[in-house]
């Protein structure tokens, strides 16, 4: 029998425009700028009950800075339908919050433009570099 499905082997260019592609992008991006001493991770979890009855599914951006012992901040947490681009709903700093709480969060995106714009207003802000300086600096001694 011949291959029905509609599509051949799925890689990264098949993730651009995605959230997910997006973010994974500015995770390697964000990992040669700091020379091994810090690294992005994105972190998937599932919720245990829906956010608003629409997002059941959490992605957490998180810096990870392997030289002080695997400490990790989460810069950002997304939340999505495991089978939907959009809407997406993000929540900044998810760590000053208590862990894997799901909390009313900061902006939503109804498409790439709004939602390029919010990730890029978050990982320019201020608060970001000077979490993003601390982190290095203590780990490049």
């Amino acid at each position: 029998m011949p291959d029905l499905w509609g599509f051949k082997k799925i890689d990264k260019s098949d993730l651009q425009g995605t959230p997910h592609g997006l973010l994974k992008e500015q995770a390697d991006f964000f990992d040669k700028k700091t020379d091994d001493y810090l690294y992005a991770r994105l972190k998937n979890r599932k919720l245990p009950s829906a956010v608003d009855d629409k997002y059941y599914f959490a992605t957490n951006f998180d810096i990870v800075a392997p030289q002080l012992d695997g400490y990790s901040y989460t810069l950002l947490t997304i939340y999505s339908m495991p089978e939907s681009d959009f809407p997406v709903a993000i929540s900044n700093n998810s760590t000053k919050k208590e862990e894997w709480e799901i909390e009313d969060y900061d902006h939503t995106c109804n498409n790439e433009k709004e939602f390029v714009e919010v990730i890029k207003e978050i990982l320019q802000s201020q608060e970001t570099m000077s979490i993003i300086r601390n982190l290095y600096s203590k780990s490049s001694y």
